[in-house]
């Protein structure tokens, strides 16, 4: 499948461009940022092992390492950007009956990354605001707080329904108390996730570095 993706994606690339770029990029560059690479993806795997772990679905790292490389790989090549996603998490509910438990764990594994990032980036924000590199829109710092507190209200709301979104929200909820937001879940995957974007920004700084940035 990757192998035919690759050719397929040969078709609409410019190969020789491709190569002289790729013959740009020293060694000392490629071999660290490649070794960043195999790190993210190491502890990524490891971040959804632990997922469904607390979920109580079992997953050998060999096989968790596997699917989660393959699954990066497609989500940079097919659209969407989450169709590798998709397909480790259809693969992983056909091999165990908590199915939904299975889909759970790659979502609330996504969302520490994303949870991270959330941090990262209000950080970012406020250091970037106070040392005058950045002067933010007002209208959307007051939009995303009242995103954030409609969502929570429509959130809540579900969950009181009596319908089958309700049930299904509580029973989400429930696997979020579980693997993210409990103890002593919420830092090992806050800190995980801290780690594997930090290994993206060092692979950023090192092409930076070699763009003369």
């Amino acid at each position: 499948m990757a192998f035919l993706l690759l050719a397929g994606l040969a078709l609409f690339l410019d190969l020789d461009r491709l190569w002289l770029e790729l013959q740009r990029l020293p060694a000392s560059l490629l071999l660290p940022a490649f070794a960043l690479a195999a790190f993210q993806v190491g502890l990524s795997a490891w971040r959804w092992r632990y997922t469904a772990k607390r979920l109580g679905l079992q997953m050998s790292y060999s096989r968790a390492f596997r699917e989660y490389y393959l699954a990066s790989f497609l989500n940079q090549v097919l659209p969407g950007g989450v169709m590798g996603d998709v397909g480790r998490a259809w693969r992983h509910s056909r091999e165990t009956d908590k199915k939904l438990g299975a889909v759970h764990a790659v979502i609330i594994e996504r969302l520490s990354g994303q949870f991270a990032l959330f941090f990262v980036v209000v950080w970012a924000v406020v250091w970037l605001s106070e040392s005058g590199r950045f002067s933010p829109n007002v209208s959307v710092g007051w939009l995303l707080p009242v995103l954030a507190i409609g969502s929570l209200a429509i959130g809540l709301w579900m969950m009181r329904s009596k319908n089958r979104a309700g049930h299904y929200i509580r029973h989400l909820w429930k696997d979020l108390s579980h693997t993210l937001f409990g103890w002593p879940a919420l830092p090992i995957q806050l800190g995980t996730s801290l780690l594997v974007l930090g290994s993206y920004l060092a692979v950023f700084f090192l092409l930076a570095q070699q763009a003369g940035i």
